[in-house]
C-alpha cells in the first residue's frame, strides 16, 4: 500500500512541474506576443526623390500611409511582410524622421533621413583628350551612388552606349567608373556622356 502511495505522489508531482513550466512560457499555447506597430530600421538612410527605400519593423502589414519629413505622405507602398514594406521616397523630402501610421496607431523611425545631392566634380579623361575603345573613364564627386545611368553618344547625337547603375565600378559614393565599349563607330568619333540621376538631374 506504502508503494502505490509513493508512485501517486511521483506522478503528482510530475503533473504539478508540468503545470509550473506551462505557466512560466503562456507563448507555447497562446503563440508570439504582438509587438504592435514599430520602425527598427530604415536603409538607406540618406535618400533622393525616386529612391526605393525598405523599412523594417512589426505590423507593417496594416498601415495605411507612410509619412516622410515635412508631412510629405504616401500611400502607395510595397508590403512584403508583416515586418517589411519597400517605398519609393516622394518629391519634396527633407531631412528627418520617418512616420507609419495604421488605422488607430502612429509609429516613428529613431533614425534621421539625410536627403543626397550628387555632384560632379570632374573625370579621369579631360575635355580633347584622346580616349580608346575599352578604355575606363571614373566620375569624381559626391553622393555619386545616386548615379542611375551613363549614356555615351557621338556627335551626331547617336547613342554608342548607356550603362546602368548596376554596371559600374564603384569606389565609396566619390568615384564610379565606366568601361567604354571596345569598338567604337570610328577612330575619329568624338563622344559625349550624359549622366542621370536617380531624382531626374542630367549631367552632360
Amino acid at each position: 500500500m506504502k508503494k502505490i502511495f509513493k508512485l501517486f505522489g511521483v506522478l503528482f508531482s510530475v503533473v504539478l512541474m508540468g503545470a509550473a513550466v506551462t505557466a512560466c512560457f503562456p507563448e507555447d499555447i497562446d503563440g508570439p506576443e504582438d509587438l504592435g506597430l514599430g520602425i527598427k530600421t530604415v536603409f538607406p538612410t540618406k535618400v533622393v526623390p525616386g529612391l526605393e527605400i525598405t523599412v523594417n519593423g512589426s505590423g507593417l502589414s496594416e498601415i495605411t500611409e507612410v509619412v516622410f519629413p515635412e508631412a510629405v505622405t504616401v500611400t502607395n507602398f510595397k508590403v512584403v511582410t508583416d515586418n517589411m514594406i519597400r517605398v519609393v521616397v516622394p518629391n519634396g523630402v527633407q531631412a528627418g524622421k520617418l512616420v507609419v501610421r495604421n488605422s488607430s496607431d502612429t509609429a516613428e523611425s529613431s533614425q534621421e533621413l539625410s536627403v543626397g545631392k550628387t555632384v560632379i566634380n570632374g573625370y579621369s579623361k579631360q575635355e580633347e583628350e584622346e580616349i580608346e575603345g575599352g578604355s575606363q573613364i571614373s566620375i569624381y564627386g559626391k553622393d555619386l551612388e545616386f548615379i542611375a545611368s551613363v549614356e555615351i553618344f557621338d556627335e551626331e547625337g547617336n547613342s554608342l552606349l548607356l550603362l546602368k547603375d548596376t554596371e559600374f565600378y564603384r569606389k565609396g559614393t566619390d568615384n564610379v567608373t565606366i568601361t567604354l565599349p571596345k569598338k567604337m563607330t570610328d577612330e575619329d568619333t568624338v563622344i559625349v556622356g550624359k549622366i542621370t540621376t536617380i531624382d531626374g538631374k542630367v549631367f552632360t
